[in-house]
C-alpha cells in the first residue's frame, strides 16, 4: 500500500510542477492568431512534456491505507477510515452515530 501511495504522491507533484505550462501551452494551441509553424512547435513542446504530468493520471486514493474505491473527496480519506476516525473522535465536526 505505501507504493500506492508514493506513486500517488509523485503524480501529483508532476502534475502541480507543469500544470501552469500545459495551461499556457493548451490557450496559444487554441488561439487564431498564432501561425500554424508555432503552433507546430507548441504542439511538439506539449508532447515532450511527462506523461504523468497529466490531470487524467490521477485517481482518487485514501491517503492513510491507499484504498482506490469509497473515498471522499473532501477528506481525501476511505469510508473504512473515515468511519474509524469518527467513532474515535480525532476529526473535529463529526458525531458518533447512534441510535
Amino acid at each position: 500500500m505505501k507504493n500506492k501511495i508514493y506513486t500517488d504522491r509523485k503524480k501529483r507533484l508532476s502534475y502541480l510542477k507543469y500544470e501552469f505550462i500545459i495551461n499556457i501551452l493548451k490557450s496559444l494551441l487554441i488561439c487564431d492568431s498564432i501561425s500554424l509553424e508555432l503552433k507546430k512547435h507548441l504542439f511538439l513542446e506539449y508532447l515532450t512534456l511527462p506523461k504523468n504530468s497529466s490531470i487524467v493520471r490521477l485517481h482518487n486514493i485514501c491517503y492513510i491505507t491507499g484504498r482506490s474505491r469509497g473515498n471522499y473527496k473532501q477528506l481525501k480519506i476511505s469510508r473504512i477510515k473515515l468511519k474509524e476516525l469518527i467513532s474515535l473522535g480525532k476529526l473535529p465536526g463529526f458525531l458518533k452515530s447512534s441510535w
